[in-house]
This record gives C-alpha cells, structure tokens and sequence, in this order.
C-alpha cells in the first residue's frame, strides 16, 4: 500500500504545445499494441469494478493530458514501455489482490448503504487515534506549520443510526485503487494532479474505490509524483536505474526492504506478480532488484517450481534488461577513437540477417505447467503505515507508532536541546508522537555532555536533570532517593550537566512535546487533576487516583496527550456529544448518569426510546445516548412518534416505546382471524402481542378488522375467533342461504341436531339475504318446490 508522503513539488503544468497526437507518440509505440486486452485478461482473470482495460487505457491518455511533464509508460523505446508497465503490473497486481480490491480489504471489507451513503465495518482496533484511520491531524488544509497540506480530516466514531462499526467512507482515507492509495495527504496532492483542485478527493475520496479514472489515476500519479522515504520515483526507478527493487522500496520500503517473517510470503507474491508480467509484456530480461534491501534473497528463496514465486523460475537463466539508460553517460570513453577509417569494405557479406527488435527467443505468455494452486491473497496486506523506523532517511510525515518513552540503553552523556519545538498543540485527535519529526525530545541517546556551571555538593545540588535511564524518562531532582520521591540519585559529575533549579524549567526544556503538568507530575509521583479525553468511553477522565473520585481515570498512558483545566473545555473536543451529557458523565460516571430523560429515535428498536439507563422498571429506557450528534430529543413519546415514525400508527408507536400494548386488533392471515394487541396469555387466547409487521393497520374492533382485512370469511366466525380465540361460539344471521353442495335452501347457523335447517355458517361469498325458506327458495331454486328446496 502506498502511503508515504510525495516530497516533490508536484505543479499542475498544461503545455499548450502538447495534444492528443502528442501523447499518443509520448512513448515509443501506443502502449495499447504493447499491453492488450489479452495480456489484461490473463493476469486479472477475476477482475472487478473499477478496473477494466479500456478504464486503464482512458486512464493512462487522461494522465498524460494533464501532467505531460511526468508522463507514465512513455519511454523512449518499446522494451523500456515494456518494462514500466511489467514493473507497474506488477506493483498494483499486488497491491489490489489482482484487480479484485477497490478498497483495502482490513478497513472496508463490509460494507452497507445508508441515505444514498457508503458506510465501512472498520475493526474495533481503529477508534483510538485519527492515524489508525490514516488522518494525519498535522497535514490539514492549510497545514499545520512546518508540513504540507492534505485533506482536512479528524478521528470519526462509529454512526449512531447504523450501530456496530460502520463509519461513512468519505470521511476515511484508506487504501483505494490500483495502487491502494492512502493517508489525507496522499489524497490531496493525487486531487490537485488529476483535477486541479484539492476537493474533488479530498471531500469524496470514495471516487477512488468506484471511478475508473481515479482508481487508476492515483496510482499513476504516485508512481510518477511521489518520492516516497527514498528520494526517487517509481517511474524513475526504473527508467533511470533499471531497478524493480526501487519501486518496491518507494511504495512499501519500511516494511518489505527487508521484509520481516510476517511479510515475506506477501513479498513473494509481489515478485510472482512481477515475473507473469514480465513474461506477458515478452520483456528481454528482468529488471535489478539491487534497491531493495534483502528482495534478491527473497526471489532466490522463492523463485523455485513450488515456490511462492514459482512464475519467476523461467527468469533465472536471463542477464538484465539492454535498453539503454535515459541519462548521458557522466564519463568519456577511457579508449581512444580509431586513428583511421577501414581501408576497404568488408570482403563478405553478414552471415546473419539483421537484428529486430523482438527478442531472439518469444517468451511464453503463460507458464509451461499449471500452477501447483492457485495464488492466495497476501497473508497480511500493507494496510497501515510501517511498524518499524525506515532504514533510510527519516520519513518527512508523521508515522502512526507512538516514541518510546525512553532509550533502550542508559545515556553515554548528556543530550543536546532539539533545535526545534513543536508549533502548536494539536487540533484534533491526537494521532500520537511522531519518530522522526524534530521535537524537543531527543530521539536517539545523548551523544555529547552539555556543558553547566552547576556546583557538586556532598548530598547533591538538589536541582533537576532529564533522566533517560527511567522508564518513562522524566526530570529528576540530584538527591538521595531515601530522602525524596523526586530524586534520581546523586549525579557522579554534576559540574558537566546543565542543570535546572525547577522540575518546571526542566520539562519545559526537554519534554515540551508533553503537557507541563504532566511532565512535573511524573517528577513528584502527584497527579495533575486535569482533564484527558478518552476515546474508548466518550468522554473525559481526570488524572487523579481512580480509588479517589467516581472522575478520575488515572494519568493518560500517552504522555503527548492533551490535558485541559476543565472538564467543559475537554468535552469540547468530543463535538458529537451533548455537552451536558459528556461533562455529566465525565464528572459523574456512568453508572450514576440518568441521561436526559427525553425521547429520541432508536432506529434499532423501531421506535422511540427514552434517554435513560435500561432497567426491567423502566421499559422505555433505551439506555444512555452517548453520542447526540444529529439526534433530535422530544419531551413526550408522541411528539416523537409523530415526528419519526409517522408511517406507523401513533398509539402502536407510543404502546412498544413504552413496553404496553394498544389492545387494537390487526389481522393474521395464517389464522384466518384478526389479533388484539394485548399480552399473551392461556387466559386469554384473543391476545397475540405486538403485531412483527409494525407497518400492520390496527382497527377498534373485531369487527372492523374481519370486515376490512379478511371479507371472504365469515364475518360472525371471524369476529368470535377474533374475540374469542374459537370460531364455535359464533351463531350466524340466522338468515337463509342456497347450499349448492345439496342444492338447497339452509339457515345460516351451526349445524345441529336440535335445529336441522342449519346448515352451517355461511361463507362469505354465499348470500344470505334471505329472511326465509320460502323467499330463498322461490328467488334462488324457483323450480324446485318448497318442500324439496328446503333443508329439515
């Protein structure tokens, strides 16, 4: 995945001498008759929205348009075209799961819609810090002083509305598109060059995952633009060094050059993708992979017939690539040009027939036996930003591993003060310490002893020193320990160190990335009583013994956290929260917050619930909202039925918020009947609880609900199971009706033998609006007479 910063000064440049004709003839040859739908088709059998051969070709002219100056795949022979786009392939291959992932699989592997949104299933483990989510809080648009810019973001929590972890993916910039462009400053400079503008990506980043000019955009642009931690651009990796190593230490250096054993297998599949592609483009011989620290070793160990990079094997008996480089050479020739031209022609003719410019041998385009199984996706995809420190130059963006409190050994001598000190204090979440930008604490163990005019006493000076041989390294007062907490120990050469007469001066010399009163407060062993954010609850904690006070959490375990006065001042930057809520909780606990005690919708439920803690007494309790961002609260049920759930009926809405029934009936068609809404009991059989269908149409009566919802039935049967759970105790109209069945004229009435002119209940489509025998008789079987008409 790439993630590192673009240190170039990447101008948006149109020449008006450039057009169409231009950048068809940028490279050697139309890049379509080099890579063709064929090539594309057998290294990404599977792939998926947004890539497509036609987007990539569209893509790449698109590219080239707009940014002629950084051009992709346009060298100036045919074999280096072949080899940047084999290089290329091979990169984004890897990187996107062969064209299958659009988005990074870690952070938005399931997905769900919402109001016309796209919302991510982040892991849990992505709350913490804005850089989990790769926010850089420092790159923001303008930047924080002394970095360049990127899109504004900040650390989102979960959406209220969806529940679990789903957080709006415009609002993440995770790994997307052929190269699985991430972090908001990569998004903001990819914007700029295929846009002109920063906020085309930057507020829908999402473009990237479902726009086939995006999604490979950003890949040509980081391959072309983006310098990433060496200095030096993929494209430039390999038409200038010839080097495949290079590309992969631009985009994945810090994790794969070398590769630890977490992430060799997905290193060897990088160089499989690289091989196929290699072999599909009929390249003349692989590229070096020199500029990557341990790749070689890697291709040797898996460059076998049942390697992890088994596709390599048909490279190994080939020397490097013979296009020549782009560059002059810097040295003249060390031999001398001939003295003389030949004194006559060559007395035969060449034995051979001219060279071409295809290889002397066709390349196979697939491999000579089927693969032994099939390509598994990375074990462990680059999904974050490298665990450990670059072997190169430091990074020039803020990496996501907090600093380590203190060096690993005891200091050889005194540090030296940081030339630098942070600007400002953070303006969002804080995304922890960086390890490599200047801050005023030393990175590395002191080097040199500073030099002081402290005087040495038998007892110690009793001034104060940065201790680094403490975990965490703080300031320590030359004393005794036995004789006070604050006391590291008499220093044996206390005249060499500069020393300082206040734990206060101290920190603020050597510790001025963390909060003053902390830095003081791990000298005195105190706590500050100030107040921290804490994420993971929402709200604030104090830093004071928690044995003390149902507020305080303890001391923050990052020591660059932010400390606040007042709790209103920390709330402040939990925006999403009710004020009052977050300081009540915060100063109260939880357990002791009864919430606002107003109704709000909880769509979970489908209903409205009340803001208060759930208990059996209080079944409109929805429990506490933590998060009021959106939510609109209402003094009544009601009020909010109306207002949300208008599409169900008021008194149903109202009756399940507060755990009651409306003893309204609603129809079962299973049962051929119509329900009340009222507790289910043996005692009483009419009763079938809340209708499951809260859309359901609740009626007064049985008779209501039988007539409206269930007509074919008989409506005296209907309305006695409805009632009464049994149609037995229905009588009928008493009215006279044909049945066919025995073609006479019967009494709508159960059957019985005390009355035989029952003859059963009457069916809602038998008629029976006959007050008599006779009338039914002479209306319905007027050939018949009556005696032989009428049932007795």
């Amino acid at each position: 995945m790439v993630s590192y910063r673009n240190n170039l000064v990447g101008k948006f440049v149109l020449l008006a001498t450039w057009n169409m004709d231009n950048i068809h003839r940028a490279g050697a040859v139309d890049i379509s008759t080099v890579f063709t739908q064929t090539a594309f088709d057998n290294l990404a059998p599977g792939a998926g929205a947004p890539y497509t051969y036609t987007g990539f070709l569209d893509a790449v002219t698109n590219w080239n348009t707009k940014n002629p100056s950084n051009a992709i795949f346009a060298g100036s022979t045919e074999m280096q075209q072949r080899h940047e786009l084999a290089a290329f392939l091979g990169n984004a291959l890897h990187e996107s799961d062969a064209f299958q992932a659009s988005r990074e699989y870690f952070m938005c592997s399931t997905t769900q819609e919402s109001t016309g949104n796209l919302y991510c299933q982040l892991p849990s483990t992505q709350f913490d810090t804005a850089a989990e989510q790769y926010c850089s809080t420092t790159h923001t648009n303008p930047a924080t002083s002394g970095y360049e810019d990127g899109c504004n973001c900040l650390l989102q929590s979960p959406d209220a509305t969806l529940g679990g972890t789903y957080v709006d993916a415009n609002k993440l910039f995770f790994g997307r598109g052929a190269l699985q462009l991430s972090w908001n400053y990569n998004y903001i400079d990819a914007s700029k060059a295929l846009t002109g503008s920063a906020d085309v990506l930057c507020n829908s980043p999402d473009l990237v995952a479902t726009n086939e000019t995006y999604a490979w955009g950003t890949a040509f642009w980081f391959w072309t633009m983006n310098t990433g931690s060496v200095g030096k651009t993929c494209s430039a990796a390999v038409l200038t060094d010839g080097d495949f190593g290079g590309t992969v230490n631009t985009i994945n250096g810090a994790i794969e050059c070398p590769a630890g054993s977490s992430h060799e297998s997905s290193l060897a599949q990088r160089l499989n993708y690289y091989c196929k592609a290699a072999t599909e483009l009929s390249v003349d011989a692989l590229l070096t992979l020199a500029d990557c620290n341990g790749l070689q070793t890697a291709f040797d160990a898996c460059a076998t017939a049942s390697g992890a990079c088994s596709d390599c094997v048909t490279w190994l008996s080939t020397k490097s690539p013979t296009f020549s480089p782009t560059k002059s050479p810097t040295d003249s020739p060390v031999t001398s040009p001939p003295s003389k031209a030949p004194t006559k022609a060559p007395t035969n003719p060449p034995t051979t027939a001219a060279p071409t410019k295809n290889p002397v041998k066709n390349p196979t385009v697939s491999p000579s036996t089927s693969p032994s199984a099939s390509p598994t996706r990375p074990t462990t995809s680059p999904t974050k930003a490298p665990t450990n420190p670059p072997t190169t130059l430091a990074p020039t963006k803020s990496p996501v591993k907090n600093p380590t409190m203190s060096p690993s050994t005891p200091p050889t001598a005194s540090p030296t003060r940081p030339t630098t000190s942070p600007t400002k204090a953070p303006t969002k979440v804080p995304t922890k310490s960086p390890v490599a930008s200047p801050t005023p604490k030393p990175t590395n163990r002191p080097t040199s002893n500073p030099t002081t005019t402290a005087e040495a006493g038998t007892s110690g000076t009793m001034k104060f020193y940065p201790n680094w041989g403490v975990s965490p390294a703080r300031c320590t007062m030359d004393c005794d320990p036995a004789t006070d907490p604050m006391c590291g120990g008499i220093i044996s050469n206390p005249t060499s160190m500069r020393m300082y007469d206040t734990a206060q001066a101290c920190c603020a010399f050597w510790f001025g990335w963390m909060d003053n009163a902390r830095c003081v407060a791990l000298t005195t062993g105190d706590s500050t009583n100030k107040w921290w954010v804490d994420y993971s609850t929402s709200s604030c904690k104090q830093d004071c013994l928690t044995s003390t006070a149902s507020s305080c959490g303890g001391a923050p375990t990052d020591l660059s956290m932010k400390l606040y006065d007042t709790v209103t001042e920390c709330c402040s930057k939990l925006g999403w929260i009710q004020p009052s809520t977050c300081a009540a909780v915060s100063t109260s606990g939880p357990e002791s917050y009864t919430g606002t005690q107003k109704f709000h919708a909880d769509w979970t439920a489908g209903t409205c619930k009340k803001d208060c803690p759930v208990s059996e007494a209080n079944p409109e309790c929805g429990g506490i909202l933590t998060n009021t961002a959106g939510e609109t609260l209402f003094d009544t049920a009601k009020d909010c039925c109306a207002s949300k759930f208008g599409w169900i009926d008021s008194d149903y809405c109202q009756a399940i918020a507060t755990g009651g029934h409306t003893n309204k009936y609603y129809v079962s068609y299973s049962d051929n009947a119509c329900k009340k809404d009222c507790a289910v009991s043996e005692s009483s059989p009419e009763c079938g609880g809340n209708p499951t269908d809260q859309s359901s149409q609740l009626f007064a009566a049985a008779s209501e609900c039988c007539a409206s919802k269930l007509s074919w039935v008989n409506l005296s049967a209907c309305v006695s199971k409805s009632e009464t759970g049994s149609a037995a105790a229905a009588t009928g109209s008493g009215k006279w009706y044909v049945d066919w069945s025995i073609s006479k004229c019967v009494k709508d009435c159960p059957e019985s033998a005390l009355d035989s002119e029952c003859g059963g209940l009457a069916e809602s489509w038998e008629s029976t609006e006959y007050s008599s025998a006779s009338e039914c008789c002479s209306t319905r079987l007027k050939w018949m007479d009556l005696k032989s008409c009428k049932r007795s």
